[in-house]
């Protein structure tokens, strides 16, 4: 899980969306209201609104949003497989008592999967499997 991410306010505008997707190497965004998330928004669907609104000053509460699933602190593989399915998430919220505290991207898990996949086999070869 990242716990270094940005997240979006439905009244930040796409102006203040741009410059985060600029500084950021997420391609989806968690956005909330104070702790509590409202949806989640792409980098895509960002860039879309400032083509067709042509309106930088648009609040990111305007730009259609997928509806925010968080996963708990606790949640295995498949309950991200899950919130992901179909919906094409790069991300899933982590949340802890309704606050969001992380993120699981998609490009993590299968960086961490093949790190700890590499790990194992420095283990047998060690064990001399």
């Amino acid at each position: 899980m990242l716990t270094d991410f940005a997240t979006l306010s439905p009244s930040d505008t796409l102006i203040d969306a741009l410059v985060r997707c600029v500084h950021s190497l997420q391609e989806d965004f968690p956005v909330v209201r104070g702790p509590q998330l409202v949806g989640i928004v792409s980098r895509q669907r960002i860039v879309d609104a400032l083509r067709n609104d042509g309106n930088g000053l648009c609040a990111i509460g305007d730009v259609p949003r997928l509806p925010g699933g968080a996963a708990r602190g606790h949640a295995r593989t498949t309950t991200i497989r899950r919130l992901t399915a179909g919906q094409g998430l790069a991300l899933i919220p982590v949340a802890d008592s309704g606050r969001v505290v992380g993120i699981v991207s998609v490009q993590n898990l299968m960086s961490s999967m093949s790190l700890l996949a590499e790990q194992r086999r420095l283990e047998r070869e060690e064990k001399g499997e």
